[in-house]
Formats: C-alpha cells, structure tokens, sequence
C-alpha cells in the first residue's frame, strides 16, 4: 500500500514537468522547420529526489502521530464513554383499524291475549291482601314452647321512641356544638400545635408559658380538682376526677369529667357520684374503661359506652374495701386468661389488686406496707410492725412487674408482684408526705417524685 501510494505521488509530480518538456520539444519543432539558428535549448531540470524522499504517506503520519491502543487487562472492566452516543428516534405500534360486527340473539316473541275486566282485577287484589295477612299472622305467632309475655303499653312504646329521638337530637346538637367552638377557637388550636415565641432566642433556659384554653363545668365549681390523667388513644382526651379534701364535710359530692381539645366549653361524658373522687385512672387500650378510687375506700369502674350512669363494677362496701380513702388506682397489664384488673393504694397501707370477672371484683391483697424500723410491743407480748401509709404508686414502663410506692412518711419503696414480703430498694425521699411518682418514658431508669415539703426530686434508679 505504501509502494502504491508513493508511485501515484511521484507521478502527480511529473505531470507538470512533462508538459513543460512537450512544449520545448514543439518550439524546437517550429524552429527547425523556420531554417533559423536558434540558442541550443536550457537542459531540462532534474527532479527533485530529497524532497521526494522527504514526503511520507498519510498513513504513515497517522501512524506516528497516534498512539497504539492500549491494552486492558481482563479483569478491569472498559469505562463507557459519556460522549460517546447517538441519537435514536422511537415509535410506538399503531394498531390497525379493525371492523367487528355484533349482533345480539333476537328476544323471543310471544303472542298473548286476553280480556281484562274489573272483577278479575278486585279478585286479583283480593288474593294479594289475603296473603300478606297470612304472612303477618305467622309473624306473630310465638314459638313453640316460648311463654306469652305482657303486651307492651303504648304509652311505654311512646316513652322509648321519645328517648330515642331525644338521644338522636343530643348526638346531633353536640357534633353543631363542636363546630362552632371549632370556628370560634381556631386561633388557639392553631397555637396549640405550632406556638413558637421568637424571644426564646434571646433567653437561655427559660421558656414562655401560653394559656390557650380554660375548661369548666358549672355543676362542678365548688369541687377541688383530685386528679388528671391524658387518654393513651385519644392524644386529644382527657379524664378529670372531682372531689373535696376538706375531710370535715364529709361526705362530699363527686363527679368524673371528660373534655376534649375540640370542645373546651362543655364536657364530652359527665357522671356524678355521691362520694368524693379523690384518684382516676383510664386503661391504656380499652380507653372507655374508667377505674376510680373514692373517700370511702371502695374502687369503681365506669364503662363510658354504656348509657347507665352506675358504674359498671364496684367493689362491695362492707367487706371488700381499703379501710381509708383510696389515694390512687392504677390498671394493671391484663393476666393470662384475659381478665383486666386494677391496684389500689390507701392510707391502710395495703396495695390491692382487683380483677375483674363476670360480674364481679375480686380483690387480693399484694402487699402490706411497713416501716424499716423497730418492731414494738403489742398486746399479749406479741411484737407488730408499724404499718406505712401509701399514697402513690407507679408502674415501671418496660418491666411490669416491679412498682413504686410513695408513703405519707416520705419514703419511697420499691416493689415486684413476685416478692409480697420484701421490698427490692428503699428510699429516704421527702420529709412530708409524697403525692406523685413518675417513671420517665424515655429513659426509665429514671423517675420524679413530688412531696409536700415543696420540692420535686429526679432520681436514678437504685441510687440513694
């Protein structure tokens, strides 16, 4: 290819000298035949063999100038060039048109006649009425075996579908009640959920206090509020229990209240009680489930679904009772077989448990609270412990079986279900009676204990 390519430059370099010889050649020509003398003729000029040989072939410059293709190895993968692409047009299948014919199978035809008079038209009503009696008849008639029972009064029948409606009208005037607090506390709830004061910046531990809403109840204004507790369903629900400390006017009138952020001007479920309601607790997943401690040392619990405002359970007053007020209720995690059950603290130190079965509440004593001091003498030379008076307990959040009891005394013990003689730690908390013990949700080996001695302690767990 080279031989070839050199051969076909070197005779595009001789075509221009050749004409130049034929010229000369063709003068000399015309000269020789004028007869005239003319100057011998410039020797032709010799080719130009060093710039011949300096001239290389295309592909030979091409050759030096580009590299030879490196090899890769064959483990290493060949990246693809980005720059590398070309352009492709797509499009998509157009179905052919197709025509289908369809035809239905022809209705059957019949031929039908007749003639029509009133008569035949009163019989055919006539046998029409005289079945629908029948079917009534056999409605009413009683099964065999079942007694007949008292024909219900029409006044009662009246009384029931005015309950009805009345039921149905409350329902629909609570849900337009609803609304319009809605409408009128818009402002609120949006503060409620996205309040942010922006001098927070500016302040180093320290943070704004916004009330947003008030919530009373008219029968409820001489009652000293005795607890408070969040519903674990419902973020938006609250219970609240009513009752009185003043001990010398007892006993007192009580009430359970439920309010909700989308109505803060009236109650959603109200019950009265003839005894003060001193603690409240609702279950963590049967939320319409109530248990309350009253002044009495009896416990009861309330079903709000059902329209009875008795309480569902209550424990029995002569015998199955603390023998002081019940200072707080708790629910407890549901036993194997299903049932739900309840503990209880009063000022008789004992911790109760109660567990609910078909119709009733059966109780069974946990432990009996006693102070880590000196036994003294009693009667008949017999030694007794000094009995504590509990007034708080607290379920630790992860391991169910293991609670706190806070004591009039300012101690706090802490308990298992499975030891009902010892307790696990002992600790000297407050100087005045404690009201509240708390575990922290997050991290639970920590809790907050608040007395009457005007101080909030936070505690690590099984630290003195």
């Amino acid at each position: 290819m080279k031989k070839q390519a050199e051969g076909e430059e070197e005779e595009e370099e001789e075509e221009p000298g050749g004409e130049g010889k034929r010229d000369e050649e063709e003068e000399t020509e015309d000269g020789g035949e004028g007869g005239a003398s003319s100057a011998p003729s410039s020797p032709p000029p010799e080719p130009k063999h060093e710039e011949r040989r300096e001239t290389k072939s295309i592909t030979e410059v091409l050759a030096e100038v580009v590299e030879p293709p490196q090899e890769f190895p064959k483990n290493q993968k060949k990246l693809p060039n980005a720059f590398n692409f070309c352009e492709r047009a797509a499009m998509t299948y157009n179905n052919p048109f197709r025509d289908m014919a369809s035809q239905t199978i022809p209705l059957p035809r019949g031929v039908f006649c007749g003639i029509v008079s009133g008569w035949m038209i009163y019989d055919f009503y006539a046998e029409d009425y005289e079945r629908q009696q029948r079917e009534k008849e056999k409605e009413k008639k009683p099964l065999p075996g079942a007694t007949k029972g008292k024909e219900p009064d029409k006044k009662r029948l009246e009384a029931m579908m005015a309950e009805a409606v009345q039921m149905r009208m409350f329902e629909a005037a609570k849900i337009i009640d609803r609304m319009i607090c809605q409408n009128l506390y818009d402002d609120i709830a949006f503060d409620y959920k996205y309040y942010e004061d922006p001098s927070d910046e500016y302040r180093q531990e320290e943070g704004t206090l916004l009330p947003l809403w008030k919530f009373c109840y008219e029968k409820t204004k001489k009652l000293a509020v005795t607890e408070m507790q969040w519903n674990s369903m419902y973020y938006d629900l609250f219970a609240v229990a009513f009752g009185s400390y003043d001990f010398l006017k007892q006993p007192s009138p009580g009430a359970i209240c439920l309010f909700t952020l989308k109505n803060p001007s009236y109650p959603e479920y109200i019950r009265f009680t003839d005894v003060s309601i001193l603690s409240l607790s609702m279950h963590h997943t049967h939320s319409h489930l109530i248990a309350v401690g009253r002044y009495d040392g009896n416990i009861a619990i309330y079903n709000k679904n059902l329209p009875d405002a008795d309480p569902q359970y209550q424990s029995n007053s002569v015998t199955n009772k603390h023998l002081g007020p019940v200072w707080q209720v708790r629910w407890g995690d549901d036993l194997q077989d299903g049932e739900m059950n309840v503990f209880s603290i009063s000022y008789d130190g004992k911790v109760n448990n109660w567990v609910m079965m078909q119709s009733e509440l059966v109780v069974t004593t946990v432990i009996v609270l006693t102070l880590p001091i000196e036994q003294v003498p009693g009667p008949d030379g017999a030694m007794v412990s000094i009995t504590a008076s509990g007034t708080t307990i607290t379920f630790h959040p992860l391991m169910k079986n293991i609670y706190m009891v806070g004591t009039e005394e300012g101690k706090i013990f802490k308990c298992s279900t499975l030891y009902r003689s010892k307790y696990i730690f002992t600790y000297e908390a407050h100087t005045m009676p404690i009201h509240k013990l708390s575990y922290n949700r997050f991290c639970p080996s920590i809790f907050l204990s608040c007395s009457s001695d005007w101080t909030v302690k936070i505690w690590a767990d099984m630290r003195r």
